[in-house]
C-alpha cells in the first residue's frame, strides 16, 4: 500500500447456514442448531417471544427474564370512556362518633331483590363493598334566586362528602343530591387496551389499575386525553419508577 493509504477492514460475511435469520454464531452461543430453520419460531425460554425476535431485540433467548419489552404489543382502543361514581350521596345524620352519611347505588339490589341500595357509613368506613372510603363530612347552604320568584330567593343544602378511592388515593368531593335519581358525577377516563400477542387479551383500566401480561404486572399511573387521541402511563411494578407511555393519535 501507499504511505498514507487507510486500508479498509475487510467486513467478514455473517454465516447463517439454515437461513432462518439467526447467525450461526449466535445459534451456537445459545445452544440452536445451525441447520434447523425451525428454532428461529421457537421460544426456548417460554416468554411469549421467538428466539428470532430474540436476536433482532439482543436479547437472551435462554433467560426469561430478559426479553423484548411486552408493552411494544399493548395498543390504545379510542375513544376514551368516561366512567362514574358507583354511587350519590343523599344525606347525612349527626351521631355521638361525628357524623353517619348516606350514599345511594342505582345499579346494586336490595335485600328485595329490587335495584337500588342505601349504603351508610361513618368516617373511616367503606361505602360498602366499593373501593372508596367515607373521609369526611361539611355541613354547606346557599341561597339560590328562585325562578320567576321575582329576586326570591331559597336556601339549598349543598353539603359535601368526601371519600378516598383505596386502589391510588383518589379523592372525590360528592355534593348532596337533590334525589336518588341524580346521576352520580364522572370520577375517572377509562382506556382499552389490548395485548396482542398470543391470545388476544382486552382490558380496561383507569388511573391505579394493574395489568399482568405474561406474568409481569404494571400499574397504570396516568390516563390523559390529547385531543381525541390519548396517553396511557404504565409502571413495572418490580421496577418501580421504570414506566413507559403509550400514545394513541386522534383519529
Amino acid at each position: 500500500p501507499y504511505c498514507g493509504e487507510k486500508q479498509q477492514e475487510e467486513k467478514k460475511p455473517i454465516l447463517d447456514t439454515d437461513g432462518d435469520g439467526l447467525p450461526d454464531d449466535w445459534e451456537k452461543k445459545y445452544g440452536l442448531n445451525p441447520n434447523n430453520p425451525a428454532d428461529a419460531a421457537e421460544d426456548a425460554d417460554k416468554d411469549g417471544f421467538t428466539n428470532l425476535e430474540e436476536y433482532a431485540a439482543k436479547t437472551d433467548p435462554t433467560d426469561p427474564k430478559d426479553h423484548p419489552d411486552y408493552l411494544d404489543s399493548l395498543k390504545i382502543v379510542l375513544p376514551l370512556q368516561p366512567t362514574y361514581m358507583p354511587f350519590v350521596f343523599t344525606g347525612a345524620t349527626k351521631i355521638p362518633a361525628g357524623w353517619r352519611c348516606e350514599f345511594f347505588d342505582a345499579k346494586q339490589k336490595d335485600d328485595y331483590g329490587r335495584l337500588g341500595r342505601t349504603l351508610t357509613a361513618v368516617i373511616g368506613e367503606k361505602v360498602g363493598k366499593t373501593d372508596f372510603v367515607f373521609k369526611s363530612y361539611e355541613q354547606k347552604s346557599e341561597k339560590r334566586a328562585i325562578k320567576g320568584g321575582q329576586g326570591m330567593t331559597k336556601t339549598v343544602d349543598v353539603s359535601e362528602a368526601t371519600v378516598e378511592r383505596t386502589t391510588d388515593g383518589k379523592v372525590v368531593k360528592l355534593v348532596i343530591a337533590a334525589s336518588k335519581k341524580e346521576k352520580p358525577v364522572p370520577v375517572d377516563v377509562q382506556a382499552t387496551l389490548v395485548y396482542e400477542r398470543g391470545s388476544v387479551q382486552n382490558f380496561d383500566v383507569v388511573s391505579g389499575s394493574t395489568i399482568s401480561l405474561n406474568g409481569v404486572k404494571y400499574r397504570v399511573t396516568a390516563v390523559t386525553a390529547v385531543g381525541k387521541g390519548a396517553k396511557v402511563s404504565l409502571e413495572d411494578t418490580a421496577h418501580p419508577g421504570k414506566v413507559r407511555t403509550l400514545e394513541a393519535l386522534e383519529q
